[in-house]
């Protein structure tokens, strides 16, 4: 129904969805959804401990709370079997090559690499995805480079 950062109005509303989940790259939907009569939900996952109130908002929306549950109990085990082999390395991960674009500490992705044990070399920023130099990725050296 679009692109992942372009969905298409049109499109969606041919499906006749009781529901739309946005996020924030779909927020321009909203009012037009609205205007179809259609219901739409913003759920956010900037943070890791964001995805466990999605899926528990999720199952109170489709009156699902106890398979939620269920499914918030696995999630949870599985991050700490993840955290429980830490990788020890460390990495920038970038979320844009031209120009090039990293991921701060206050992330998702920063999330899951504190998680699985890799230490984000990303300069500490107040902009969620700060600009950076190839200088600076040289500088810091990481073990790991990832381009999302």
């Amino acid at each position: 129904v679009g692109t992942f950062s372009n969905p298409s109005l049109e499109k969606i509303v041919a499906l006749k969805p009781s529901l739309v989940i946005l996020s924030s790259y779909s927020l321009n939907l909203e009012e037009g959804l609205k205007n179809f009569g259609i219901k739409s939900i913003n759920l956010k996952a900037e943070r890791l401990e964001d995805i466990t109130k999605n899926i528990t908002t999720l199952g109170q929306i489709t009156k699902k709370e106890k398979e939620a549950e269920l499914l918030k109990q696995e999630f949870t085990q599985n991050l700490k079997k993840l955290s429980d082999k830490p990788l020890n390395k460390s990495a920038i991960y970038l979320y844009s090559s031209n120009p090039l674009m990293a991921f701060n500490n206050n992330s998702l992705i920063a999330d899951i690499l504190r998680l699985i044990g890799i230490k984000n070399l990303s300069p500490q920023s107040q902009i969620s995805r700060p600009v950076i130099s190839a200088e600076y990725i040289l500088k810091q050296n990481p073990d790991i480079l990832i381009l999302g």
